[in-house]
């Protein structure tokens, strides 16, 4: 009977043996197909988080360059607005036909003329001298209120017909190129242009009713009291023309080179969001294969501890379906308190 007993208790050991080896190997196979799984979800997380960083990293070093470009063209254009090609503009104002000399006043450009004559066929009419204003103040200028032709100290025998303080219509030839060089602050050509207007306009001129004073040459092409006096123009001119044309002509470099700088400061917080996750990705990477190499420590402990978790439960099976752990239970001498 001794010898029954015991080989029934060999019995349900052997039998406990197998069934702990089955449980193990599908606790083994569960944990391993997890961590498989979530290996296989990083790597593929790692490879998107990359192929952005490398986009982003492009677009930085795309940023980079723009900017470098964009800081150069702002260099030459300040370089090229910077005081010896507006003093240069000045000599070329002063030198054209028909200028007695050139002042500023406020934000204004003012041309003052010598005599001018009116030709219509072969005809020549004294329209006298004009004080010539130009408003380069305003970021948008416009021909009808921006340029205002004043009579000037001699006045001369007629009045052109056209030329007026405020709402001076050039005619549909001109209205065009006057606003563009206005707004250009294309001044050389500009004033080539007034001028040409007040001599070649082909409305004829109104005589006046009363006859102004007698030209005298002396008195009335005189231009500036001094050398002095000249320097004094010439720096007011290039002071002026530097505070209106540097935002003018930088406008478009200055709005591109901070959208860049906007793009490069966007593109490196997100880059380096990407490389922080890659990174973190990887330490993850490596734990989850360190776990996978010692897969067979880990299920043994959880198989133990599966078995000793509830001492009055008797497991009778245990499968891996569908990613879930499946247990069956014998509940024997369950206590129950009503």
């Amino acid at each position: 009977m001794a010898r029954d007993k015991r080989r029934h208790l060999e019995s349900d050991d052997a039998l406990q043996n197998l069934r702990w080896q089955s449980w193990y190997k599908t606790v083994s196979q569960f944990l391993k197909d997890r961590l498989v799984m979530r290996i296989s979800d990083l790597q593929a997380r790692a490879e998107l988080a990359n192929k952005k960083r490398i986009a982003f990293s492009d677009r930085r070093h795309t940023s980079l360059l723009a900017i470098a470009e964009l800081e150069e063209r702002l260099e030459k254009l300040n370089e090229s607005l910077g005081g010896k090609s507006l003093e240069a503009m000045f000599e070329q104002i002063l030198a054209m036909e028909g200028v007695r000399r050139l002042d500023v006043l406020g934000t204004k450009v003012v041309i003052r003329t010598k005599r001018i004559f009116q030709d219509i066929d072969n005809d020549h009419f004294d329209i006298g001298q004009y004080t010539i204003e130009i408003e380069i103040g305003r970021d948008k200028l416009s021909r009808t209120s921006d340029i205002g032709f004043d009579p000037g100290p001699y006045r001369g025998e007629y009045t052109h017909h056209h030329a007026k303080e405020k709402g001076t219509c050039f005619g549909g030839d001109l209205n065009g190129p006057i606003d563009k060089l206005l707004n250009d602050l294309d001044l050389v050509p500009l004033i080539h242009l007034l001028l040409s207007f007040l001599r070649h306009e082909s409305t004829a001129p109104a005589i006046k009713d009363n006859i102004p004073e007698e030209y005298n040459e002396a008195r009335h092409e005189k231009g500036y009291e001094s050398e002095e006096d000249k320097a004094l123009a010439k720096n007011a001119f290039v002071s002026l023309m530097k505070s209106a044309l540097v935002p003018r002509k930088t406008a478009w470099s200055r709005k591109e080179l901070a959208r860049e700088e906007h793009f490069f400061e966007r593109a490196t917080k997100i880059w380096l969001g990407l490389r922080q996750e890659v990174q973190s990705i990887c330490v993850e990477l490596d734990d989850l294969n360190k776990r996978c190499a010692n897969v067979s420590e880990q299920a043994t402990k959880e198989t133990k501890r599966l078995l000793e978790a509830a001492p009055h439960h008797q497991i009778v099976s245990l499968e891996h379906k569908d990613g879930i752990i499946h247990l069956g239970f014998l509940f024997e001498k369950l206590p129950l308190t009503l």
